[in-house]
Order: structure tokens, then sequence, then C-alpha cells
């Protein structure tokens, strides 16, 4: 399965496609399931950041910082 980046909703709709058949035909802990289920997450989680990111007002330099710095793990 690809690595790249998923952003567009069209995106999102194959991904959960691809969960859906896997999901069908596979065990729940099947490498290629959870890795569909991982993008799936990932691509989710990018479109809602994006959309926090675009909203009016836009964060400050502290509220960028601790989101960056839960998403590296260096703020627990």
């Amino acid at each position: 399965m690809s690595t790249s980046p998923v952003t567009e909703p069209d995106d999102l709709v194959h991904l959960r496609n691809v969960v859906a058949s896997l999901a069908r035909r596979r065990q729940p802990d099947d490498p290629d399931l959870l890795h569909a289920r991982r993008e799936l997450a990932a691509a989710v989680l990018l479109r809602h950041v994006r959309h926090a990111l675009d909203a009016n007002p836009g964060l400050t330099i502290n509220q960028r910082r601790a989101i960056a710095g839960v998403l590296t793990g260096a703020a627990s």
C-alpha cells in the first residue's frame, strides 16, 4: 500500500472503501487491513488539522508550538 499523504475528499472515500473491502475478507489483525486503517485515520486527522488551521481567528504561536509538540512526541 502507498504511504503518500491523502488530502482530497475523493481520497478519503477511496480509503474508506479499501478499509471496508479488506475488513470483509481479512482477519482484524491482518497487516494490510491495519495499514489501511492507519492511513484512513491519518487522512481524517490531516483534514481536521487543515480545517482548524484555516479557521479564523488563527492559532497563536504558542498554540501552534503546543500542537507541534504533541505531534512530534515532545509534549505529554
